[in-house]
């Protein structure tokens, strides 16, 4: 009976060994050939390969039209500019000189998130605290709302200036005004450091359609959102209570269950052209009081402030462009994130409004919807103009010592001896998590750079790059109505010029990895490589036995004893999983 059940065991654990042996090898070869690892494949934005740039001239045609009148009267002088003003970097700034004006880590320099409530900020801080790609990343713990986000070389002395980092300390959801021309963040940092120094101010923020926005600001007071918190600070104090009427009485705690008719009629609702008032410097308009000016000036001269200082900011984002919004951050600061950004689906979508509430909510945002229309093209020329300096980038790639392949997340060079023609493919279209097909317009796709010697077939919406001999780069789109395509047979390297390729990775200097990925979803295949190694060191520390009554130590079980023959296969399996484990 002994005998069997020994048997039976020692062929059991034998099949479990081989089994996760061949798992692990057949993850390895899948993780490397169809899922490549963040340090092997490069995210690229799903650009058109031919760009047109639009006409450069709209932009400063629309400045003029903009703040033409604005610095007449109401322009400070520098000389009466805060520190924060004076050290403020716009984006045109950045672009100006990216080596010198980009944000440098090391440096004071400082970001300043401007959180306008259901614009999709909320997603946009808790990625910069816990996705951006850093050497010295932020420090969450959990049960607390804030992190530690400080310089590589300072212990106290933050890079973020943010709800997730610092806390509301120029108070809740504290406007332009509030953190900018009071100068309360400059303040904020001298007090921190016990010192003042010359910071440089990277102002950020998030804008949305203005008609979602209001809506889901609406559905969120309805569930007991209130900001009573808010101190709505100008030239020094509050609004008092007859400058800005309460929609509520305090002592209801809320506005709970409030309808939308309601909520329309409330003349000073602060939910009307929000994004407009809390962008203005409301110094210009004598701050909440109404009555110093007519309402027509008033109104344009906020709109007219909040598109100024939306240009005199160094990146803002589009909540309906996530993805989007995430290169073009990437791309101004040469902060990466680790993840990529989803598109967030628009729950007031599914709201239906009528078309009296329609016209009445569009006409209580009118100031909103005209500083969004400016955003989305201030936007798109931006997006449009960075897509263009990064196909120009492809396009002078250097062959002098190999092929670099240069994007906002890697750098990623090839090297051969032989002439070689490298081929750049989407490996896939990205789906949702649904497994359908995200929109080409705005999807990313991953590259894959590697000799080709066959003919491989490429779906639709992908982007060729071809590296002839002489180092040309030639680009092409595969068209959106082309199910596939023939590509031609590339030279490959001969045999004794084989290439080597090597990857460096910007915040990992380079480190050695394993074959199998690191990253989630290879936790499973190192924990059943490490499992299986332990099981072969096991087997080799027992004891040999020619029958399972063999003599051996008391405390060791019997039907685990094993043979010679079987000692050797686990030295073997152990030998080969080693050499697999430091391959580099």
């Amino acid at each position: 009976m002994l005998d069997g059940g020994c048997r039976r065991y020692q062929t059991i654990f034998i099949f479990l060994c081989l089994f996760g042996c061949s798992f692990l090898f057949y993850a390895s070869w899948y993780s490397e050939v169809e899922n490549l690892s963040p340090a092997d494949v490069s995210p690229l934005e799903n650009f058109p390969a031919e760009f047109t740039a639009e006409d450069e001239s709209f932009l400063d045609n629309l400045l003029v039209e903009t703040v033409l009148d604005l610095p007449k009267f109401h322009e400070k002088p520098s000389e009466a500019q805060n520190a924060m003003e004076v050290g403020n970097v716009s984006f045109d700034k950045i672009q100006s000189d990216p080596t010198v004006q980009r944000f440098d880590l090391n440096r004071s320099d400082v970001i300043v998130f401007l959180h306008i409530q259901k614009t999709g900020g909320t997603t946009f801080e808790r990625y910069m605290v816990r996705q951006i790609d850093l050497i010295s990343p932020c420090v969450c713990q959990a049960r607390r709302k804030r992190c530690r986000c400080m310089r590589p070389n300072s212990y106290k002395s933050p890079w973020l200036f943010s709800r997730f980092s610092t806390g509301w300390n120029c108070g809740l959801h504290s406007d332009w005004t509030e953190l900018v021309a009071s100068g309360c963040v400059d303040e904020y940092f001298d007090n921190r450091e016990h010192r003042h120094v010359a910071r440089r101010y990277f102002i950020t923020t998030f804008l949305r359609e203005p008609v979602s926005r209001f809506i889901s600001e609406f559905h969120h007071v309805r569930r007991g959102a209130t900001w009573l918190a808010s101190r709505h600070l100008c030239n020094g104090r509050s609004p008092t209570a007859e400058e800005l009427p309460p929609c509520f009485e305090r002592s209801q705690h809320g506005w709970k269950d409030v309808t939308l008719d309601a909520f329309l009629a409330c003349s000073s609702n602060l939910a009307f052209n929000r994004q407009t008032r809390m962008l203005a410097d409301l110094r210009l308009v004598h701050c909440y009081n109404r009555s110093a000016m007519d309402r027509d000036r008033r109104d344009a001269i906020m709109l007219l402030s909040a598109k100024r200082n939306l240009l005199k900011m160094a990146f803002f984002g589009l909540q309906d462009e996530m993805r989007r919004s995430q290169y073009l951050f990437e791309r101004t600061f040469g902060l990466h994130f680790t993840k990529p950004m989803v598109d967030l689906k628009s729950r007031t979508d599914s709201i239906q409004l009528t078309d009296e509430q329609r016209r009445q909510v569009e006409a209580v945002n009118r100031l909103d919807l005209d500083l969004y229309r400016f955003a989305k093209r201030v936007f798109n020329e931006r997006f449009n103009h960075a897509k263009q300096q990064d196909i120009l980038q492809l396009g002078d790639v250097s062959f002098q010592q190999g092929v670099a392949f240069t994007n906002a997340h890697r750098v990623q060079s090839i090297r051969c001896a032989a002439p070689l023609q490298s081929h750049i493919h989407r490996i896939g279209p990205m789906t949702d998590k649904n497994g359908a097909p995200l929109d080409p317009s705005t999807d990313k796709f991953r590259v894959e750079v590697k000799k080709m010697d066959g003919v491989s077939e490429v779906m639709k919406t992908d982007i060729i790059v071809y590296i002839n001999q002489n180092g040309n780069a030639e680009k092409r789109q595969v068209g959106f109505d082309q199910q596939q395509q023939a590509v031609k047979k590339l030279t490959a390297c001969e045999q004794r010029n084989r290439c080597s390729a090597t990857v460096d990775s910007q915040t990992t200097g380079g480190n050695r990895r394993s074959s199998i990925r690191d990253d989630d979803d290879s936790a499973l295949c190192n924990f059943l490589l490490t499992t299986v190694s332990i099981i072969c060191l096991v087997i080799l520390l027992t004891p040999v036995s020619v029958d399972c009554h063999a003599e051996g130590p008391s405390w060791y079980p019997e039907w685990l004893r094993v043979s010679l023959p079987q000692k050797l296969i686990s030295a073997y399996v152990l030998g080969v999983l080693t050499k697999y484990l430091i391959k580099p």
